[in-house]
């Protein structure tokens, strides 16, 4: 099976792909041996981040990652925190405390919470601005 998407990438030029497309399929064939656990857990769906309840609204690992980078920047970015290995462990090691923090006090201070049940693009306002541009 992971091999069926494999035709697109030469049919639809992703030369990227397609190059490595060979590589990527004997890794994930020798996962079985190499590394039984990740592929357990591969085969049980934990290979995305979903932040929210909404179906289908999944990112890939590595998305997740650099969009956790990119919130956790600060003032002239992580570089010169980088540079010192103990400013460095604090911001790490204290940017999820804050986070849990600031989420405590937005409810002990009664904001309400927006669980979204669906993706924002199935809203009905976005439904008729797309009939709409349709028609038009």
């Amino acid at each position: 099976m992971q091999d069926a998407l494999c035709k697109y990438f030469f049919a639809h030029d992703k030369q990227k792909y397609a190059r490595l497309v060979s590589l990527y399929l004997a890794e994930m064939t020798a996962l079985q041996v190499t590394d039984p656990e990740i592929r357990q857990e591969f085969m049980s769906g934990n290979f995305a981040v979903n932040k929210n309840r909404i179906p289908f609204c999944v990112i890939g690992v590595d998305h997740a990652l650099e969009r956790i980078n990119r919130m956790m920047k600060v003032t002239g970015g992580l570089v010169g925190i980088t540079q010192n290995a103990s400013a460095r462990d604090r911001f790490f090691l204290t940017g999820p405390e804050l986070s849990q923090l600031a989420e405590e006090v937005r409810v002990m201070a009664g904001s309400p919470t927006a669980i979204q049940k669906e993706h924002h693009e199935l809203s009905l306002a976005v439904w008729t601005r797309q009939k709409t541009t349709l028609l038009d």
